[in-house]
Order: C-alpha cells, then sequence, then structure tokens
C-alpha cells in the first residue's frame, strides 16, 4: 500500500580519487616497458586470477613485455594461500616470472591505488559467486581505466561502462585485453564510461540525493 513516488533508492557512494596517467605512473614506479594489466581484491579462486595469468601466456608473444600485477590481499584461512601457491606454480608453469608481479599485501588504499594507476587495463573476470556486491569493483571503478569483468550478477550494475565477457576463460581475457590495447578509442570509451560512472554515484552525489530527500 506504499505509493510509488514515496519509494526511492539511492546507490551506494562510489570513492573518488584524482584521475592520473597511467604513463606517468609506471614511470614513478619505474616499469619502463609495457603493457600493465592490473586485478584488485581479496586472493580467491572465484576471482579468476589463475585465468588471467593463463592469459597473459597468450598475449606475451604479441607484448612481450606486459606485466600483469595483480594488487590481491591473502585472505585468512588455507584457501587463499593455496590458491596463491596455484597461481604462483602456473606462473613458474608458463615461464611468466618476469611478467607477473603479486602484491599480495593487506595495504592502505592509497597504496593499493598508486599500483592500480600503473595499469592501462584492470581484469575483474569473477566466476559465479554468492557475494551480492563488489567492493573491489567500485575501488577500480575510481582509477578511471577501462575494465573488463565477466557478466556476472555481481557486475550487472557496471555493464554500460565495463567491457563485459561471458566467462572466465583465458582466450576470452586475452581477446578482451588485446581488443583494448590495440584499440586506444574503444579503450578511451570505457575510460570516459568508468569516470561518468564515479561522477555519477560518488559519495558527494550521493550525499547531495540523501540532503535532497530529507
Amino acid at each position: 500500500g506504499v505509493k510509488e513516488e514515496k519509494i526511492h533508492v539511492i546507490n551506494h557512494g562510489q570513492i573518488v580519487y584524482p584521475g592520473i596517467n597511467a604513463k606517468f605512473a609506471q614511470k614513478q614506479q619505474g616499469i619502463n616497458d609495457g603493457p600493465v594489466i592490473g586485478s584488485y581484491g581479496f586472493l580467491l579462486s572465484h576471482k579468476g586470477i589463475k585465468e588471467v595469468i593463463q592469459a597473459v601466456g597468450l598475449l606475451k608473444e604479441e607484448f612481450p613485455h606486459i606485466l600483469y600485477t595483480p594488487v590481491c590481499a591473502l585472505y585468512e584461512g588455507n584457501t587463499s594461500t593455496g590458491y596463491y601457491r596455484e597461481c604462483v606454480a602456473e606462473v613458474e608453469r608458463l615461464g611468466l616470472q618476469e611478467n607477473v608481479r603479486f602484491i599480495t599485501d593487506f595495504l592502505p588504499n592509497e597504496e593499493s591505488m598508486a599500483h592500480l594507476q600503473a595499469c592501462d587495463v584492470l581484469v575483474m573476470p569473477y566466476k559465479p559467486t554468492t557475494e551480492s556486491a563488489s567492493g573491489a569493483i567500485r575501488f577500480c571503478m575510481a582509477v578511471k581505466r577501462p575494465i573488463i569483468t565477466t557478466k556476472q550478477p555481481i557486475f550487472d550494475e557496471f555493464k554500460e561502462s565495463t567491457y563485459q565477457i561471458e566467462a572466465a576463460e583465458k582466450e576470452l581475457i586475452a581477446e578482451a585485453v588485446r581488443n583494448l590495447l590495440n584499440d586506444k578509442t574503444a579503450a578511451g570509451n570505457y575510460a570516459e564510461a568508468t569516470a561518468r560512472y564515479v561522477k555519477k554515484t560518488s559519495w558527494y552525489a550521493t550525499a547531495d540525493k540523501l540532503y535532497e530527500l530529507y
């Protein structure tokens, strides 16, 4: 019996950081070659980190100096550390020691953001999960880079501003990364889409909506 005009949906607030050019951030970190791709969030098997490593193996022939930086802290318990060992073994199996740099410490937000700002493309290829929302994707959106996600319900809110692939498969990930690295116009469009999303859903915009409402 509640009147429809009495119901208002306020999106979760989006964190905001100043925009920094990827090449400038790479130079600050001593990364002289590239390209650089990254992921963010706790290191858990449903995040698709191992599949990104495998995709790097496919991309290395075209991009010999490609660097993958998963900024993925270890989660408490054996599941995360076991998956980390699995990912390290995959790096060694594929001979990608110079192409993958794990950052597994639980860092302050500013340090994590500095690593992500050095990325040209961010990759979040989640597998099916029972999680209803992702804080990690919102942190990635704040970087204002093109972001690759899978078509999972957890990312439905971002489907208009991210490059979505069907599944966390190495071939699909490699194709998406290749497309964005080779097509600067498309990459720029996705970066602009993330910037618009950040502006629209920032905590500042959310606070304004709440102020007007009450």
